[in-house]
């Protein structure tokens, strides 16, 4: 009996050392498949994560293209309707979008300019006086009258040389912008902005530049500044802006019509600046 309970003890025993050794083993065995399954599960969940970042990023970079779009597409309705601080508005927001956009920093140029003719009113130039026959103190007298009368435009003066130098840091000191330019052997033209017209003028100077510097290969900007020096009567700096437009579009009929009229001196001084609605990108 007693070697029977034993051996039935000594069975036992060996049983139970099986029995946890299988135990042991089957944890073992189960520890890497846990292991894996979080893992397994960790890296799904960041796929999916990053697959719905992905997505959400491209919906938000597709909403701001679109919304980018629209931007552009308001500012060219609103400067066909000559709501020029409107369309400023929608541009400037689009470049907060695309900073580095050429296209719409020719654009914003247009509108600055085409509002800087509007503030100026219907006359181009607002105010013309060949002051060659006069003394230095009656030009003097000229301009004061001049800066009085238009609130906003654009001034031009014949003047001797000596003339132009005192008219020049008079106008200066009222806070306008001057150029001038070799009229003749005797005398100057002194051309003035003022006001409103020559904040804009030299925002939309700016902007074309801004244009030019991202893409220097993009021939409309430097059209847009030929045709703005032109218009202030900086016509060496304006004809060398349309000689570079033209090289890049060598097909533009309207630049070789206006290089013509130089060659020829018979040069349209009332030049054309391409606006949102002529050519968008």
């Amino acid at each position: 009996m007693g070697r029977i309970e034993r051996a039935d003890s000594e069975g036992i025993d060996k049983q139970s050392k099986k029995i946890e050794k299988g135990r042991r083993a089957l944890s073992r065995n189960r520890v890497p498949l846990i292991i894996g399954g979080i893992i397994s599960t960790a890296v799904l969940i960041l796929i999916a994560m990053l697959m719905q970042s992905d997505d959400n990023d491209a919906e938000v970079v597709n909403m701001d293209s679109q919304e980018f779009k629209d931007l552009r597409e308001q500012a060219r309705i609103d400067h066909s309707g000559k709501r020029y601080e409107q369309a400023i508005i929608k541009l400037k927001g689009a470049l907060k979008m695309r900073p580095q956009n050429s296209e719409v920093w020719n654009d914003l140029g247009a509108t600055y300019y085409a509002l800087g003719l509007e503030f100026a009113g219907s006359t181009w130039p607002s105010w013309e006086r060949d002051l060659t026959a006069n003394t230095i103190s009656e030009g003097n007298l000229e301009l004061e009258t001049a800066l009085r009368e238009v609130e906003s435009g654009y001034l031009v003066f014949i003047c001797t040389h000596e003339m132009a130098k005192q008219i020049e840091q008079n106008a200066k000191k009222k806070g306008s912008h001057v150029s001038n330019k070799h009229w003749s052997n005797q005398s100057k033209k002194v051309n003035i902005l003022v006001g409103r017209t020559k904040e804009f003028f030299l925002k939309a100077r700016d902007s074309y530049v801004a244009a030019i510097d991202i893409k220097p290969a993009y021939d409309a900007p430097y059209q847009n500044l030929g045709a703005l020096y032109i218009k202030i009567g900086q016509l060496d700096v304006g004809k060398d802006n349309l000689e570079k437009a033209y090289k890049l579009d060598p097909r533009n009929d309207e630049l070789r019509m206006y290089l013509r009229q130089f060659k020829s001196k018979e040069f349209v001084t009332t030049s054309k600046v391409l606006t949102l609605d002529e050519k968008s990108d």
